[in-house]
C-alpha cells in the first residue's frame, strides 16, 4: 500500500549522479528498457492500429516505484541481500536513463508520424 508513496519519494530524489553509481549496468538497463519496451511497443501499436502510433513509444519508461522492488524481492528471499544495493543503482539509473530517453524518442516517433500522415 504504501509503495507508491516511496517510489514517488525515491524518485524524486534520482539524479545525474545516479547513472554514475549504477554504472555500465543501469545504463544498459535502461537502454534495453526504452528499446524493448517503447521502441517494440511503438511498432505493435502502429501494426495494430495500421498507423503510426507513438503512444507505444510513451510507455517505455521505469517508474520511479521500481527503485524499491530490489529490496522487496531481497525481504521475500533474504539470499539476495548482498547485491540490493547494486541492483536498486541499477534501477535507479535505468529510470534516470528511461526519464531522459523517451520524451526524446516520443517527440522524434510522433513528429514522424506527423509527416508520414502530411503524406
Amino acid at each position: 500500500m504504501l509503495l507508491p508513496f516511496n517510489g514517488f519519494v525515491l524518485g524524486a530524489n534520482t539524479s545525474l549522479f545516479t547513472i554514475a553509481k549504477a554504472g555500465a549496468g543501469g545504463i544498459v538497463l535502461g537502454l534495453i528498457t526504452v528499446l524493448f519496451t517503447g521502441v517494440l511497443t511503438y511498432y505493435l501499436y502502429s501494426l495494430i492500429r495500421r498507423k503510426p502510433d507513438p503512444m507505444g513509444m510513451a510507455i517505455g519508461t521505469t517508474g520511479g516505484n521500481a527503485v524499491a522492488v530490489p529490496a522487496s524481492v531481497a525481504m521475500a528471499d533474504p539470499s539476495l541481500e548482498p547485491v540490493v544495493g547494486v541492483a536498486t543503482a541499477q534501477v535507479a539509473g535505468a529510470v534516470v536513463i528511461t526519464a531522459i530517453l523517451t520524451p526524446i524518442l516520443t517527440g522524434f516517433f510522433a513528429r514522424r508520424a506527423a509527416k508520414r500522415q502530411q503524406k
